[in-house]
């Protein structure tokens, strides 16, 4: 027997970082275009590729009556972190997130591990 690496593709959220599962186990393609097609030979709508990205369930919706399929909305929090502690809002902060410096996307898929 001998260990061989060799290049390999998966499918991963691109909103949260989860990885394509089957069966419990993490599949492996010798191409994109293999793995794309994985995706689309499902019986449901688990796994989605929108305008070239890839959802999993959980980061997608999906509307049977019009059958459109989005990608949820990104989700946003406050990384204002000041002398009293983390995410309290500053002095003077009056909430308006959408103009705040500090109202970042959550970052999801380049941190997450599974």
């Amino acid at each position: 027997m001998s260990i061989e690496k060799i290049e390999a593709y998966t499918i991963k959220c691109d909103r949260c970082g989860k990885r394509y599962e089957k069966d419990d186990f993490l599949p492996v393609f010798s191409s994109e275009i293999e793995a794309k097609n994985e995706i689309g030979d499902q019986p449901y709508r688990y796994w989605e590729e929108i305008d070239g990205k890839h959802y999993c369930s959980d980061c997608h919706t999906y509307d049977e009556e019009t059958d459109e399929v989005e990608p949820l909305p990104e989700e946003y929090e406050c990384t204002n972190s000041n002398p009293y502690g983390k995410h309290e809002y500053r002095e003077g902060c009056v909430q308006h997130c959408d103009d705040c410096d500090y109202y970042q996307p959550i970052e999801r898929g380049s941190n997450a591990t599974y």
